[in-house]
């Protein structure tokens, strides 16, 4: 039965669909609210995401955030966050996704950046496999910023909010400039509404710059101001923004693939995310072999896929201060290559651009024929000349041989296979293949402890030597240890399960709880406590895994029959099966037949197993001998027999005041307080 929602601050604790309970509510977007939830199906912790209450009749949106869980749902990619499922509470639309423990890039810049670049770098390439996933499928992002990208605890990038995702044949010019963030828009999409796959990219590009420099590069008091400049002002170069040693480490390379991400013209940006990442690859390998500058891919950079000059785009004048602001220039390019620049870089030139190979710069002039010269000391001294510049080329041809072997074969490795090794192992096979070794740990239900999930860049990936080779090492299947339930109240076993060994951020979602309570009866706990739990105390269990107990509701009452006037060994035979104690006495009774209950102790009501129940059993009237009376005056017979516990019965008149007979005889053995009668003469 589906919860009616209330405002969102009231949400906590309800559940949706019968499966997601949302435990806390973890963030507020312009259009919905996320929560921390739970899957109970599942046992796993997600995010829920729920439209605000205020859009609910706002059919736009409404459609927009439908559309984000079906284009996101189509997405498989580590890169992106995962949807689960969606539907609806209400009139209120929701949607289900990975739920991802960490902190936005918009933490990571406000607590680190400047990045260093090749920090800066690892996370656009991230970025750009993630759009490279989406654009593959035919979809757009439209608000890629900061906010939007995630990092994992265990370094894993991760782009969400595809709610302004929609498939790129679907564009059209009506829809506002201002779907996104503005500082991250592209111009076009500014001045003609028109999106593409490269509008991803400008706003990737500054999302770069930013990663670089700790600020956008282009600001203002109104968001006008800031539209203005997207559109007539170039981004600059991420160095210019920043001083002494951090501006050198910028290279031109590096400053080049800015420019070309944020180009205002969308055709010389990358047109998608395939193109970034292939545009990414030479600057990433400069990166790592430390080259400072390389003009040449700069230039390459700075030229855009199509090698046209960029064109600039006019808004009328600054609505802040009338003022024209006229684009800036770009630098005149680089337009040759020595092979100093180039021969480190071999490889690079091959997969990356058609530029000239060290040994095409080497022989860039035409040869020239040889002259056969006299034997005059003047042409002498030229051969001598001519013959140690032949040494000398020859040198430099093994040198920049040896050099090309270096760059091209020496200095590479390749990175081993060494998934569902050892920790131990794994490391020791990367540092003999010449690499350096990072660990992370994670929890695995699949891979044992200590043996190695997984490997980054990844298994058989061409790497220079040294690099970093990041192992997820398995700390085997989360398990959490169970305690002891028994003599708790049901409070304090919820409270104690609560409390477990997870980091206390994530103890509500991976704490065991409780699960199925059943009340019992129990002779020796006392009400209220908990009798057993459905796993042995210290049990090791996975995440939210939920225990059973049983309650005490103190002893279990009997009812008492009243059994007197029954044969007292049926009797204590029924109290017995009842699990009472018997104890039996006898009395003798002229009312009670003998074997027969004369009383119980108690009689009835209610009892409890063990408790003690006294039968008085009949052991029938006192016997005694009737007395000889005849010949006694009526006054002594009368107290014979009172003495023997006899009834005296006078029949007939008394003349001489003598017993003449009696009934029953003398000797004859009657109950006691049985009647005797006699006559008198």
């Amino acid at each position: 039965m589906e919860t009616t929602l209330v405002a969102p601050d009231q949400l906590v604790g309800t559940i949706l669909g019968e499966r997601y309970e949302l435990i806390e509510r973890i963030g507020r977007g312009g259009t919905a609210v996320v929560y921390r939830g739970l899957d109970h199906r599942l046992g796993r912790t997600v995010a829920v995401k729920i439209i605000h209450d205020t859009l609910v009749g706002d059919a736009d949106y409404t459609r927009r955030f439908d559309r984000e869980a079906r284009a996101a749902a189509a997405l498989s990619h580590p890169n992106i966050v995962a949807i689960f499922d969606r539907g609806t509470a209400g009139e209120r639309p929701y949607i289900v996704m990975e739920c991802v423990r960490g902190q936005s890039l918009r933490q990571v810049i406000a607590q680190q950046a400047p990045l260093t670049p090749t920090m800066a770098l690892s996370y656009l390439d991230a970025i750009a496999r993630a759009l490279a996933a989406a654009h593959d499928a035919g979809l757009m992002h439209r608000d890629i910023k900061p906010e939007n990208v995630l990092i994992t605890t265990g370094g894993q990038v991760k782009v969400t909010d595809f709610g302004l995702a929609k498939a790129s044949q679907q564009n059209t010019a009506s829809q506002s400039i201002l779907m996104g963030t503005l500082s991250y828009l592209a111009p076009e999409i500014m001045t003609t509404g028109q999106a593409s796959f490269a509008s991803d990219i400008y706003a990737a590009g500054i999302v770069l710059y930013e990663l670089l420099t700790g600020h956008k590069p282009h600001t203002g008091d109104e968001a006008a101001n800031v539209l203005y400049k997207h559109v007539n002002i170039d981004v600059p170069p991420p160095s210019q923004a920043l001083s002494g040693s951090a501006r050198q480490r910028i290279p031109d390379y590096l400053d080049a693939l800015v420019a070309t991400c944020t180009s205002r013209n969308p055709a010389l940006r990358p047109p998608n995310g395939q193109a970034l990442e292939q545009v990414i690859a030479p600057v990433r390998r400069r990166l790592r072999q430390g080259l400072t500058s390389d003009p040449a891919l700069a230039d390459r950079l700075l030229q855009g896929p199509d090698h046209q000059p960029q064109t600039t785009v006019l808004l009328p004048e600054s609505p802040a201060t009338g003022d024209v602001i006229r684009p800036v220039e770009a630098t005149a390019p680089v337009t040759s290559v020595t092979p100093e620049d180039h021969a480190a870089d071999w490889d690079d030139w091959e997969a990356d651009a058609d530029l000239p190979s060290p040994a095409a710069a080497i022989n860039r002039s035409p040869a020239r024929p040889l002259v056969q010269l006299s034997r005059d000391p003047k042409y002498t001294r030229r051969r001598v000349g001519l013959a140690a510049l032949l040494l000398v080329i020859v040198l430099g041809l093994v040198g920049a041989g040896v050099g090309f072997w270096w760059f091209k074969t020496g200095r590479w490795t390749v990175q081993p296979n060494v998934a569902g090794t050892a920790a131990s192992q794994a490391q020791a096979t990367l540092t003999e293949a010449g690499l350096t070794v990072n660990m992370v740990e994670q929890y695995s239900e699949t891979v044992a402890a200590g043996l190695v999930i997984d490997s980054q860049p990844g298994d058989g990936v061409r790497l220079v030597k040294h690099s970093l080779v990041t192992l997820t090492v398995s700390k085997g299947p989360e398990r959490y240890s169970l305690p002891d339930l028994r003599g708790l109240t049901q409070d304090q076993a919820v409270t104690t399960l609560a409390n477990c060994l997870a980091p206390e951020s994530e103890r509500a979602a991976k704490c065991p709880r409780l699960g199925a309570v059943t009340p019992v009866w129990d002779e020796v706990i006392a009400a209220g406590l908990i009798v057993s739990q459905s796993q042995d105390p210290g049990a090791a269990l996975a995440p939210a895994t939920a225990v059973d107990i049983t309650v005490s509701q103190g002893r279990q009452p009997i009812d008492i029959p009243d059994l007197t006037g029954q044969p007292a060994d049926q009797a204590a035979t029924t109290l017995t099966g009842l699990n009472f104690t018997v104890t039996t006495t006898e009395e003798h009774s002229a009312t009670v037949p003998a074997g027969a209950v004369i009383s119980q102790t108690p009689k009835t009501g209610t009892g409890h197993i063990g408790d003690s129940i006294t039968l008085v059993k009949s052991l029938g009237p006192v016997m005694v001998t009737v007395p000889n009376i005849v010949g006694q005056n009526e006054k002594k017979a009368k107290e014979t027999l009172s003495q023997a516990g006899l009834v005296a019965v006078v029949e007939g008149d008394a003349f001489f005041n003598l017993v003449r007979d009696q009934s029953p005889a003398s000797g004859t053995v009657v109950a006691q307080g049985s009647s005797v009668s006699f006559r008198m003469v």
